[in-house]
């Protein structure tokens, strides 16, 4: 086997050129070894942009939002923020990256991206990895007013939706107790129309104010809407009653009568009623029946002489 050994004159030429290198190399190191030391003004200007470089820095990592930019090719040129660091993202993991990319499900992220490019600041809502965040979007000019990227705040909103989702269903929960309720109200002061112009209220366990009034209100809006002339009120499934009631029963008595109705009451049961007269409850005017249906039957007119008392 041969070995081709280079001609003396290529040898030579490569000498020559390794030559005229090293020179070139020892004329560069020689110009900066030569060259005028930075003044201090200079030196001080460097260090006070390094401190506010850092401050800002400082700032923006710790802020509660995360902030990027990106230039004209929807490439990352700037990236951070404590909700960054938060999501277990890092400046270094983003900067560069394509934002077509890194967003490629999130199709609405990247439209509006390019329409911060093209001039129209907007804001969108995204929900990643269970976190909700609010994103803006800004175009960034330049001294001549020429757009040369855009920018982007993100702000984790979680704690706001759920706090707001509590509200919601708190607001619902109320929503629904309040129909319960409605519908308990009207269940325990129950109006039942017998005939044409007679109403009949049965009454079942304790009055207080609260349903005092309700009975007040159920029979004067039956009352309107039934033309009713008469109407019972049955007390004999009521457990106790006192000043209050009774007072409150008179006051429905004489609320009907304003609207041309007679007030039947019927159950009045014998301890009822020597409670009432301990009261001194007047009941005059006040037509009473001993039972619902002797109530009934005196509305109906199948009793020829009604008792007042």
């Amino acid at each position: 086997m041969t070995i081709d050994t280079p001609a003396p004159a290529t040898q030579s030429q490569d000498v020559e050129t390794l030559q005229r290198r090293i020179a070139e190399l020892e004329a560069q190191v020689q110009h900066y070894q030569h060259r005028e030391p930075v003044g201090d003004e200079t030196k001080h200007s460097i260090d006070e942009l390094r401190q506010k470089e850092s401050s800002l820095r400082m700032l923006l990592n710790n802020l509660p939002v995360a902030v990027s930019s990106i230039d004209s090719t929807m490439t990352i040129t700037m990236a951070g923020g404590k909700a960054l660091v938060d999501a277990g993202l890092t400046s270094e993991m983003l900067i560069g990256q394509k934002t077509d990319v890194l967003f490629a499900d999130f199709p609405e992220a990247i439209q509006t991206m390019k329409e911060a490019l093209q001039g129209t600041a907007s804001s969108l809502e995204t929900c990643r990895g269970g976190r909700f965040y609010e994103n803006y979007y800004v175009p960034i000019y330049d001294d001549t007013n020429a757009i040369v990227g855009a920018s982007t705040m993100s702000i984790d909103v979680t704690e706001r939706k759920q706090a707001e989702e509590v509200l919601r269903r708190t607001a619902l929960q109320e929503e629904v107790i309040y129909a319960q309720q409605a519908t308990l109200a009207e269940l325990s002061t129950p109006l039942l129309a017998i005939n044409e112009g007679v109403v009949v209220m049965p009454l079942v366990g304790t009055v207080d104010s609260r349903r005092a009034q309700q009975v007040m209100e159920n029979l004067l809006q039956g009352i309107a809407d039934n033309q009713a002339e008469v109407v019972i009120l049955d007390i004999t499934g009521v457990s106790v009653v006192d000043t209050q009631v009774a007072n409150a029963f008179l006051r429905a008595a004489q609320a009907v009568k304003l609207l041309g109705a007679q007030v039947i009451i019927t159950g009045i049961r014998p301890e009822v009623a020597q409670t009432l007269v301990g009261l001194g409850v007047d009941l005059a005017g006040i037509i009473t029946r001993n039972t619902l249906q002797d109530g009934i039957a005196w509305a109906l007119g199948k009793e020829a002489k009604p008792t007042f008392r």
